[in-house]
């Protein structure tokens, strides 16, 4: 699972006190221009081939940090009429907290006085189309689509009717979290039981998910966390490289930066690059805890050097990326969504752009 993120060293310079200054108050952090924007020029428009990166993109692929902000998965809390829950109001606290997306469709507004996190959105929902499955299928499917979910675990009402649950995961692999008090056919719905305020006891079963009363609730957020990202295949993200060092720093950032996908290691393989790419991978394998690096000593080749990230990996999914890619937000969710079906065992996925007729 990706550490949270570590911004000391794009913060430190901002730390020191105001030069001639025995006040003790500290300078404002020096704002530094993420690696990957919209205005970040990959090629000039007026070649129709431009196999190398103009010179000021290349010069900002090398110096930015990579990379200070990380995917998260989104999650749905469906409630019902009135007030929303206690635990419920937690829950989406403690992940917008967390910096997950957290959509809370149908229940009242906030009371007044009652701030939210302005990374939670409430979808107004009568409460009785939570329980018809055509009508709050309808809804979540204008939902994803405008605000462009792609993984996310569905926090279920315990009286929450359990065929749109099936549905939700057969479209979209959303996966579902329901309550140890719900009734047993919303269990048979979820992926991940939670009994809260409660202690382990054979009654519960090991495979539901135990918060006792005295666990804090960044506690009980890391277990839910832990939890949710195990109902997801694990996928291994294989990315070879040779100098070209920009490439790969673009292609790093835009795998940590968009992929939503819960639970996924990165392998990075570097074939004896000269040009800093080594020391580079080994900085973002001590950083992030679910990516590895692998350096070779001699220039091994393309196949080779694949394999060799391929006998590394864990995952049950194997996903070969070229250094010179960029993927968008849900990329991976979207590939892995397809391969649901046990006729499909390899897919390639479309580019909108490349220099290879």
């Amino acid at each position: 699972m990706p550490a949270e993120p570590n911004g000391a060293s794009l913060t430190n310079a901002g730390n020191a006190p105001h030069a001639g200054c025995n006040c003790g108050r500290r300078q404002s952090a020096p704002q530094v221009l993420p690696l990957l924007t919209g205005d970040l020029v990959i090629a000039a428009r007026d070649r129709a081939r431009e196999p190398e990166l103009p010179t000021a993109t290349e010069q900002r692929a090398r110096t930015t940090p990579v990379t200070s902000r990380l995917a998260r998965y989104d999650l749905l809390i469906l409630a019902n009429n009135g007030p929303l829950p206690e635990r419920d109001a937690r829950i989406a606290a403690e992940f917008a907290r967390h910096e997950h997306r957290v959509f809370i469709v149908g229940g009242d507004p906030p009371s007044a006085g009652r701030r939210e996190a302005p990374s939670i959105t409430r979808i107004p929902l009568p409460a009785s189309t939570l329980g018809t499955a055509n009508d709050s299928l309808g809804v979540l499917h204008d939902l994803r689509g405008q605000h462009g979910i792609e993984a996310a675990v569905v926090v279920a009402p315990t009286d929450l009717n359990p065929e749109p649950v099936f549905q939700m995961r057969e479209r979209w692999g959303w996966r579902i979290m329901a309550f140890a008090d719900a009734p047993k056919p919303l269990w048979g719905a979820a992926e991940v039981l939670v009994a809260f305020d409660a202690e382990p006891s054979d009654d519960l079963g090991p495979d539901v998910v135990v918060l006792p009363p005295a666990l804090s609730w960044p506690a009980r957020w890391a277990e839910l966390d832990r939890a949710f990202r195990a109902a997801w295949p694990r996928a291994s993200i294989i990315v070879l490289s040779h100098d070209n060092l920009a490439f790969t720093r673009m292609c790093v950032a835009s795998i940590l930066e968009n992929t939503d996908y819960p639970n996924f290691e990165l392998l990075l393989i570097d074939n004896a690059s000269t040009d800093g790419s080594a020391e580079e991978i080994q900085r973002l394998a001590f950083e992030y805890p679910n990516v590895r690096s692998f350096l070779n000593d001699q220039n091994v080749g393309f196949g080779p050097g694949n394999n060799q990230g391929l006998r590394e990996a864990t995952g049950d999914i194997l996903v070969l990326l070229n250094n010179d890619t960029m993927v968008p937000r849900g990329w991976l969710t979207r590939l892995i969504r397809h391969l649901q079906d046990s006729a499909i065992g390899l897919i390639g996925p479309a580019t909108n752009r490349t220099c290879n007729e």
